[in-house]
């Protein structure tokens, strides 16, 4: 073999390693676009998820919790989540609004080590019952209107909140009537 052509071959080999460490970086950056050294930077999100409809369904799928949304209309797409565990986007509450369907004691289990909890509301906007995580509400807001309501103050504070909806009630509708002048002229 003369040494040109074992050089082209040498040489054909490192093109062939350096194409699969560039399609494997391309591939891990599709992945995972965000470094990892960035990512623990990143705010959490949390919004919380409201379902409704016939045929709602939580259950764990390799240890994801996977949530089907229930039907509302005909003909409809399922909507399908996929919240995996310390997920960023993992939902502040899951509430059901008078919905059926079903959850497994997995999913409960996985909820309450997220500490996410699982509100079902019936149809009257009465708490039927609380899952998935030990309480339900902002404890500190539960604590700061009992300290509001014991003082005294429970009641003026009522009276500001009122007076503040109906002011800011009044601005939007404002607003609007402006809007509509507006494009009328």
């Amino acid at each position: 073999m003369s040494q040109a052509h074992a050089k082209a071959k040498t040489d054909n080999e490192n093109a062939n390693d350096n194409d699969w460490s560039n399609r494997g970086e391309y591939w891990l950056k599709r992945i995972n676009p965000i470094p990892q050294y960035k990512a623990r930077k990143r705010r959490k999100i949390s919004k919380p998820l409201v379902l409704s409809g016939h045929g709602i369904r939580l259950n764990i799928d390799r240890g994801t919790l996977l949530i089907k949304c229930g039907y509302t209309h005909y003909p409809q797409k399922r909507e399908e989540y996929r919240f995996f565990p310390r997920d960023r986007q993992l939902p502040s509450r899951i509430i059901i609004l008078d919905g059926d369907g079903s959850i497994t004691f997995d999913a409960l289990e996985w909820l309450s080590e997220q500490g996410v909890p699982l509100v079902q509301i019936d149809w009257r906007g009465e708490v039927v019952s609380v899952g998935g995580a030990s309480y339900a509400a902002n404890p500190d807001l539960v604590k700061h209107q009992l300290k509001i309501q014991q003082n005294g103050y429970g009641f003026e504070f009522s009276k500001w909140l009122i007076l503040k909806k109906i002011d800011n009630s009044y601005q939007t509708i404002k607003h609007i009537v402006l809007r509509i002048k507006n494009k009328t002229e």
